[in-house]
């Protein structure tokens, strides 16, 4: 920095900030320092220009840091990013929470279509079990209708659990659909969050 002279004097001399000493080296560029409306006593160097040469500027200007330090723009970086983890993890927590909810959804159904089928066995080992005992009573006079009946009832049977079967697969195969589609659909959020 300069001793704050408000005149254009382009020989004027600059110090070291750190230590107060006079800078006994200078690497300017074309028509510097100018001390442009007299409020320019700092130097930074151009990023712009070859080999980095240096321009007086304002001291309050925000974009310049010293050299040898931490620049603020490091900050700004990591705000950015932090927002970036963010605008990810929004639409994640959201996912996760929709699998759980859907999971638990899909495990009810199962649970409710397991008690069935297990009400159901029960009631046929029931219903079964009445059949055999009136065939023992009376085999000789009903044998081939009792028949009839189990052969139907077992029929039945099957048709049931091939149906609830049915209903399970059906189930498990718009679940992987639904998932799918959200998976693709947080991953094109992501694309989209990291290529901002």
């Amino acid at each position: 920095m300069d001793e704050y002279n408000r005149d254009k004097n382009f020989k004027r001399p600059f110090y070291w900030s750190s230590s107060g000493k006079p800078m006994t080296f200078s690497y300017w560029s074309d028509n510097n320092p100018d001390n442009y409306k007299q409020d320019e006593h700092c130097v930074h160097t151009w990023a712009s220009k070859s080999n980095y040469l240096w321009n007086d500027n304002r001291c309050d200007h925000s974009r310049f840091g010293f050299i040898c330090e931490d620049h603020y723009l490091h900050a700004e970086q990591q705000k950015m990013l932090s927002e970036k983890v963010q605008k990810l993890r929004q639409p994640n927590a959201k996912l996760f929470e929709e699998y759980h909810l859907q999971q638990k959804e899909y495990s009810e159904k199962l649970s409710s279509l397991l008690a069935e089928n297990e009400a159901g066995e029960m009631e046929f080992k029931e219903v079964l079990h009445n059949i055999y005992t009136k065939l023992e009573f009376d085999i000789s006079h009903a044998l081939a209708q009792h028949q009839r009946e189990v052969n139907s009832l077992v029929e039945n049977r099957n048709e049931v659990v091939h149906k609830r079967n049915a209903e399970l697969r059906t189930f498990n195969e718009e679940m992987s659909k639904k998932f799918s589609k959200e998976l693709e659909a947080a991953k094109i959020v992501y694309d989209d969050v990291l290529t901002v």
